[in-house]
């Protein structure tokens, strides 16, 4: 029997990561992307990143341009792979 609606979500692992041309990166919606997650079962990491100013956060190779950031989101995803692999225990 397959899930119906958003139990497909439920148990999994999230992270919440935004970006936007503006300063605050998206950081307002955030939040609300986090309770929508939360919503559907999701497992949220309490880390977050927004990234602001994104055409200029952006290097060539594809890569954030600035190495605090980076670092950031190299926790970040780390965090989230922790996260996925005890949820799969």
């Amino acid at each position: 029997m397959r899930a119906r609606g958003g139990a497909v979500y439920a148990g999994r692992a999230a992270a919440v990561v935004g970006t936007s041309p503006g300063a605050l990166g998206g950081m307002r919606v955030l939040f609300h992307v986090r309770d929508i997650l939360g919503y559907l079962g999701m497992q949220v990491i309490p880390q977050q990143l927004a990234i602001g100013k994104a055409g200029e956060a952006v290097g060539d190779d594809g890569c954030l341009r600035d190495p605090a950031q980076r670092e950031a989101l190299d926790k970040l995803a780390q965090a989230l792979v922790d996260t996925a692999r005890r949820l799969r225990r």
